[in-house]
């Protein structure tokens, strides 16, 4: 007979949860990203604001 270990796999269940969660944040900011750098290259020229929206969207992924 083999025995399982309730309380282990209880505790699983939150961190996977959890993983999943920041998982799905951080591909959404990398979809962002990526929005941002298609629109700056859209005309062949970057402008500062679309710069700075690019810079902040990569350090959303980086950071969180």
């Amino acid at each position: 007979m083999v025995e399982i270990d309730l309380q282990f796999f209880l505790g699983l269940i939150p961190g996977a949860i959890a993983v999943y969660l920041v998982f799905k944040y951080r591909l959404k900011q990398v979809r962002v990203a990526v929005d941002a750098v298609d629109d700056a290259v859209e005309d062949d020229k970057v402008t500062e604001e679309e710069f700075r929206k690019i810079w902040d969207a990569f350090k959303a992924i980086i950071y969180g």
